[in-house]
């Protein structure tokens, strides 16, 4: 089989320019361009362009794949959305996840190397794979940190813990089907995934109902700030709504943080009598 890259940029925040959309035809005369998107694929020649420097200038999200076995997902999103110390908690110090800062903007990149002979180019027909994984930029902007625990577990799948660290939450469940998407892109052991997500996770505590409640309780220039925000489409919206709704309810409740960590040990034993069933 022949070697191929696949390269796949979505600008969610804003649409692409006419303008932006030229410089990127200059860049590539073979790329489908859209006023959301670009996306190539390669089995011969090579990329021109620079996957940040696109990231910088154009685009939210960008994935990349080789059948040789490289995986990337890049994320963009505002610095202040994400604290440093939950950057740290999930992914700090792991191999195969950077955190890059630039002027307002956190770029996040999780890369991972496969070393096996599976051929994967099925998945040059799934057209919406980025568009599967967009959700999870919403969540994280929104205070949803699964996905960084799916990064922490591929750590774990890589043996870049020892037995007595702790999960850095207590659940990732119910999996959405944006979460397994980015399980199964990188191949973290479905096992493990499944292990983690046996405990729900208090984000994805609260309802529509919940939701209503949570809205009508806040003072009226509370409301009129949302709608204000709303008039003029604040890209952000939607994922500061989600993580408002979240921690109002978990508090209430008090499930915020109640559940104990388990201990890697405790994981991979679980995983390993999961395969065995």
């Amino acid at each position: 089989m022949s070697e191929y890259e696949y390269y796949e940029f979505r600008a969610l925040d804003r649409p692409l320019t006419t303008e932006d959309q030229h410089e990127l035809r200059a860049i590539s005369s073979r790329a489908t361009i859209t006023n959301r998107s670009f996306t190539n694929y390669y089995s011969f020649g090579s990329f021109t362009g620079d996957p940040d420097e696109f990231m910088e200038r154009w685009f939210d999200l960008h994935l990349y794949f080789a059948n040789w076995g490289t995986r990337v997902v890049k994320i963009r999103m505002p610095v202040s959305r994400i604290p440093k110390e939950t950057l740290h908690r999930f992914v700090g110090g792991l191999d195969g996840v950077e955190c890059r800062y630039s002027g307002d903007n956190l770029f996040l990149t999780v890369t991972r190397e496969i070393e096996d002979d599976e051929d994967d180019s099925w998945m040059l027909d799934q057209l919406q794979l980025l568009a599967d994984l967009a959700p999870l930029r919403d969540g994280l902007i929104g205070g949803d940190y699964r996905l960084l625990y799916l990064a922490w577990l591929m750590g774990l799948d890589d043996g870049a813990y020892q037995d007595d660290v702790p999960e850095p939450m207590p659940g990732i469940g119910p999996l959405t089907p944006a979460l397994a998407a980015f399980a199964e892109f990188f191949r973290i052991d479905p096992d493990l995934v499944a292990v983690a997500a046996e405990r729900p996770a208090a984000s994805e505590a609260a309802t529509s109902d919940d939701a209503q409640a949570v809205i009508a309780a806040l003072p009226e220039d509370e409301k009129t700030a949302l709608l204000i925000r709303a008039l003029d489409r604040d890209p952000l919206l939607a994922s500061d709504l989600a993580a408002l709704v979240r921690t109002s309810v978990a508090l209430k409740s008090g499930t915020l943080d109640e559940a104990r960590p388990r201990a890697v040990g405790d994981l991979l034993a679980a995983a390993r009598t999961r395969r065995m069933r």
